[in-house]
């Protein structure tokens, strides 16, 4: 009998090639703007002045008239509370040892968990500068029945809009809130989310989307999913910053004498229509009509769905470039703002931000805790040890009116 590949199996050997593949997507366009106008701060809470009005005390008159009456400049206070995030590793005595070295395994294991949450910090950050405190990731469906059940079905929420399961991820712990979005998780809302975890997700037609959980979860129809702990946690992002109500950073939008501290919002009431470069324009100039300043506007930003929308409206002008960044890569631009896209930002919506208004506040940057004088602490009664970052801040605009969105933009996904 010949040797083959199969009696000779035992004397083989696995060729390892070299280091751990990177699969994920990394692009974090918001979370570097931000970061690039990044301040550290410190305090109970962040107070500034804001100009919303002027002294309406002038006026033409008669030879010998009486005076305007003297009246005043209008002031309100902005306030930022901070917000706290952290990412927890732990690793066991057995991994971290048997992972030293190039001959043992690719990879450390505690470098490499600490390096990956690292990232994954950035990561979470960019979604999260998008969408806002609430922390919606998705939402059960009108048509689920089962009350209690391991498989989910579910749609996109009113602030995550599009597909429902953009965000979710095998192993994640998720909370409910109510179909108002006002209330923190109760016992008339999926209360049992967090006696289990994500195992898997289907996409679907719209309603049919599921999602499937380790163990048996209570569901109420029209609950909102959160990341377990992060509702209202959430720092602000761009969707809270960029609108036309409400109240933002403690003003109200909704005084009328506070219309300054609107955002220039672009709508068509949930219909999507196509995109043309006259609603980018108007968009444009409502900012310009609003801040004084004819650009304003610094970066346009929009999902990949819309980047083709784009590409298909562009003519020999020069208001269509594109330039060059660092690395040589390319970025297209509108009136010479740059135009950039990533998988993170809302689907059928463009940002058009005024980068200089918009500030990280940094209370601590990213780090390791290690006021004990060690990043690694003992897991109490086991041979294990974690670690793990924070975050302490918040992120916001201190002048809604230089930013646009237009939303309800037709895109194929």
């Amino acid at each position: 009998m010949p040797a083959t590949t199969t009696t000779f199996d035992a004397v083989l050997k696995d060729w390892f090639l070299g280091k751990v593949r990177d699969t994920l997507n990394e692009k974090v366009t918001m979370f570097d703007i931000a970061n690039a106008a990044s301040e550290r701060v410190g305090g109970r809470r962040l107070v500034y002045p804001v100009h919303v009005g002027r002294n309406f005390g002038v006026g033409t008159r008669s030879e010998r008239g009486t005076l305007p009456t003297a009246q005043n400049e209008v002031y309100v206070t902005a306030t930022v509370s901070p917000k706290y995030w952290y990412g927890r590793i732990e690793v066991s005595a057995q991994a971290m040892k048997q992972s030293q070295g190039d001959r043992a395994a690719f990879a450390e294991a505690m470098s490499e968990e600490m390096d990956r949450m690292t990232r994954n910090s950035r990561k979470y950050f960019n979604r999260m500068l998008y969408f806002g405190s609430r922390g919606d990731l998705s939402t059960v469906a009108s048509n689920q029945s089962s009350v209690n059940t391991t498989t989910v079905n579910v749609t996109s929420s009113t602030v995550n809009v599009g597909s429902p399961l953009r965000f979710i991820q095998a192993g994640m712990i998720l909370d409910g809130l109510s179909a108002s979005g006002a209330a923190t998780e109760t016992s008339s809302v999926s209360t049992d989310f967090t006696s289990a975890t994500v195992v898997s997700a289907t996409v679907g037609a719209s309603g049919s989307s599921t999602i499937t959980f380790s163990a048996t979860v209570t569901v109420v129809s029209g609950t909102i999913m959160t990341l377990t702990g992060c509702a209202f946690n959430d720092f602000n992002g761009v969707n809270d910053g960029i609108d036309s109500s409400g109240t933002y950073s403690g003003v109200s939008r909704d005084a009328y004498s506070n219309k300054s501290w609107r955002a220039n919002i672009l709508e068509n009431s949930g219909t999507n229509r196509p995109l043309t470069l006259n609603l980018l324009q108007q968009a444009w100039d409502a900012a310009s009509e609003a801040s004084g300043e004819d650009d304003t506007t610094t970066h346009l930003i929009s999902h990949y769905s819309v980047r083709r929308e784009y590409l298909d409206l562009l003519t020999p002008d020069v208001r269509f470039t594109a330039q060059t960044l660092k690395g040589g890569h390319k970025v297209l631009d509108f009136n010479g703002a740059e135009f950039r896209f990533e998988v993170d930002a809302p689907f059928n919506t463009v940002f058009g931000i005024n980068a200089p208004s918009w500030h990280l506040y940094k209370i601590s940057d990213f780090e390791w805790a290690d006021e004990d004088g060690s990043v690694l602490s003992r897991v109490s009664n086991i041979d294990s040890f974690e670690g793990f970052m924070r975050m302490f801040g918040n992120f916001g605009t201190d002048a809604p009116n230089k930013n646009f969105r237009i939303t309800d933009i037709q895109a194929t996904l």
